[in-house]
């Protein structure tokens, strides 16, 4: 039997090959980072300062703390989203318009918690602890709204913008959480702090990427 010839239509080339290594390469690092970012869902029932978790302060009576507890909920919607993009490389409509809704609220509510935060002061925070509470957060949701700004026309970030919303959000309430109650965290804290960790690298991994 002689053996078949190559087709040449069916043939990779090396760039082919480097294309598709990278972004199998690009898709794990995704995963990994959704994957990672996904303890944060254990952190809403664990204790984050004062033995109390995130979990518990969103329905207290007794203590303000549900506008800084309810943020916290986002990596259950965040971990299902990703996923859905990481494998679908898209997102519905319908999941879209969920992510964003659930993004706006709760990037209103950390709007709100700040400026709770300011008026409790009455007047300009006094020490670097105070400065940076404030700060953080507003850098953060800052960018935020800027980077979904300049990527509404842009069909590469389209499905990315959904997720990104709802993490810029959560990473701007756990930086305010996490500065202000510094010295007092608990394994929640921790747990929370590797979830920004996480989607800090995802964001400027997917925002550097050139394909």
């Amino acid at each position: 039997m002689t053996p078949k010839k190559p087709i040449p239509g069916k043939i990779k080339s090396p760039e082919s090959f480097s294309e598709s290594s990278d972004l199998r390469s690009w898709f794990m690092i995704q995963l990994v980072l959704t994957l990672t970012g996904a303890i944060g869902v254990a952190a809403i029932f664990l204790p984050f300062s004062w033995s109390i978790s995130p979990f518990s302060a969103a329905f207290m009576k007794d203590f303000d703390l549900w506008q800084i507890a309810w943020p916290a909920f986002l990596p259950l919607l965040i971990t299902v989203e990703s996923l859905r993009w990481i494998f679908a490389q898209t997102l519905s409509r319908t999941e879209v318009i969920i992510a964003h809704f659930a993004g706006a609220v709760n990037i209103a509510l950390v709007c709100f918690t700040l400026w709770g935060f300011v008026k409790n002061i009455g007047g300009w925070p006094t020490g670097a602890n105070e400065w940076l509470s404030l700060i953080s957060p507003f850098v953060t949701l800052a960018f935020g709204i800027y980077a979904m700004t300049i990527s509404l026309k842009s069909l590469k970030f389209k499905s990315f913008m959904a997720v990104f919303s709802m993490q810029v959000a959560y990473v701007a309430n756990c930086l305010l959480c996490l500065i202000s109650f510094f010295g007092e965290w608990q394994i929640g804290a921790y747990f929370c702090l590797i979830t920004v960790i996480a989607y800090f690298i995802q964001i400027i991994l997917v925002f550097a990427y050139k394909k």
